[in-house]
């Protein structure tokens, strides 16, 4: 796929992570050969059944699978010379450093650090550290979308330019934004680093015959990922300009990182935040194995693209086709309708003053697992529930999970327009659930009205009755069913 259209996979796949009532997918086919209207109707068929994306190549149909690199350790470490150069880009960051310290032990002495602004007092202490361990520094401040500025820069260091082997593209920036909150500006901003940045890299090194050039790329790209538009599909960019650079005969390669524990993006989050990703299912690599799984990469992949992330599997609900034969979802896709339509019969069997409590109770429960509140935390039904933690993310959750419930579509500005639990209830029974539960209410009105009206008209102890209790059954299920025409049951 082109770099320039393949944005388009990580926005479709956080799409269908905040509206998850969407089907998405992408079809991807070449301008050289003929797409016939059969053949565009299969693939879209292909992804309404759960395929993410559909390429077609001279009539044939692809979709992307991922493999397990070999887990045997390598022959052989990955080793480096005191000869060769290693760019970071993001060099001033926590990851560039503990980068920087993994290819020392592994012979690394040269590095140009590139990075926005000049050094802080903190950073400036970690580049001591390194020179301390025998390291020569080169930091270069730069901004990487801006070709002639990295080049002006670049410059200055003219002597180690020819001796750079390796570019690890470390560099990014993280903004969270809910669809219906991003603007052309917050889409744009993590491209400038992933996109831009990425594309001023290739081209200002294209003379040199690089080792390597490895983009660090995210799951987000491959998962899609809840508030984070901009970043997937930033991310999405990078993998296939990835692809690309490899055709064209580079030695390139995407790494779509899962989170680490203590580096990354996952950083700049909060304790609340890191939890919040825990119960997706990931588990957060500490920087030793993630380390561990880079070398392994390097040494024996050969796609331009490979994830490195950690998932528990008792936790994750759904995976991507792609990801299907490596990571087992704790239950079946098909039983999770099962569950969605469990509160729905609770509430149908309730009585009509009952399922105010119902609904009540069940929407705390949501709330007490979202924001990690005991079991026994009191909720007033009129606090506002902004004031109680729910944030923006928090309160998509919310929605996502009782449109699971309530088998309905849902507006993502639920708890914006009903930001307490008395009108959150008031509004589930009363407005969106109403037309299902009045025609159950009005069925067992019906029966029970038309089972009276047979019994008031029987003649109890009649033997003429028992054997014409099978007709006067017919005949009350037939009253019954004439009572309900033109009745909306839907």
């Amino acid at each position: 796929i082109s770099p320039d259209q393949a944005s388009l996979r990580g926005f479709l796949r956080t799409v269908k992570q905040e509206y998850n009532q969407i089907i998405t997918g992408l079809v991807d086919f070449s301008t050289d050969s003929v797409l016939t209207g059969k053949q565009l109707l299969a693939a879209v068929n292909s992804i309404v059944l759960g395929e993410g994306d559909i390429a077609i190549r001279k009539g044939q149909f692809w979709a992307e699978r991922m493999q397990e690199i070999p887990t045997t350790s390598p022959a052989d470490n990955l080793l480096y010379t005191d000869s060769q150069t290693i760019v970071l880009t993001g060099g001033l960051g926590s990851l560039a450093f503990i980068l920087a310290h993994w290819l020392l032990d592994r012979g690394a002495r040269s590095f140009v650090l590139i990075g926005r602004r000049e050094p802080n007092s903190d950073q400036r202490k970690q580049i001591n550290e390194l020179k301390e361990r025998g390291a020569k520094i080169f930091v270069v401040i730069s901004d990487l979308s801006d070709e002639h500025q990295l080049k002006s820069a670049l410059d200055e260091h003219n002597d180690v330019f020819d001796t750079i082997t390796d570019v690890f593209h470390l560099a990014g920036s993280l903004t969270d934004h809910l669809i219906e909150t991003s603007t052309v500006e917050t889409l744009l901003e993590p491209f400038y680093a992933k996109g831009l940045g990425t594309h001023v890299l290739t081209k200002v090194f294209d003379a040199l015959d690089l080792d390597r050039m490895i983009y660090f790329s995210s799951i987000a790209s491959v998962l899609g990922s809840v508030g984070q538009l901009n970043y997937a599909s930033a991310n999405s960019f990078m993998d296939a300009h990835a692809a690309y650079q490899q055709a064209k005969g580079k030695k390139t390669m995407s790494i779509n990182w899962g989170p680490w524990k203590t580096s990354g993006m996952i950083s700049q989050l909060s304790e609340k935040e890191r939890h919040r990703i825990e119960e997706k299912g990931f588990e957060l690599l500490s920087n030793e194995h993630a380390l561990e799984l880079l070398e392994k990469s390097l040494l024996r992949a050969r796609s331009h693209q490979v994830a490195i992330a950690g998932f528990n599997s008792e936790l994750v609900n759904t995976m991507p086709p792609s990801m299907q034969s490596l990571i087992t979802p704790k239950s079946p896709i098909h039983s999770e309708k099962v569950m969605e339509t469990k509160f729905i019969s609770e509430l149908r069997k309730a009585k009509e003053g009952q399922r105010p409590q119902l609904m009540n109770q069940k929407l705390k429960s949501i709330l007490y697992s979202s924001l990690k509140l005991r079991p026994d935390t009191d909720i007033d039904s009129r606090e506002r529930l902004f004031d109680l933690g729910v944030d923006s993310l928090i309160a998509l959750e919310l929605k996502n999970t009782l449109q699971k419930e309530l088998q309905v579509p849902i507006s993502s500005t639920l708890l914006f327009d009903y930001p307490t639990l008395e009108a959150l209830v008031k509004y589930l029974l009363s407005d969106l659930l109403s037309e299902v539960l009045e025609s159950v209410d009005r069925i067992t009105e019906v029966v029970e009205e038309t089972a009276m009206g047979s019994v008031e008209g029987s003649d109890e102890g009649s033997d003429e009755d028992s054997d014409t209790d099978e007709e006067s059954d017919e005949a009350a299920l037939l009253r019954a069913l004439d009572n309900l025409k033109g009745m909306n049951l839907s």
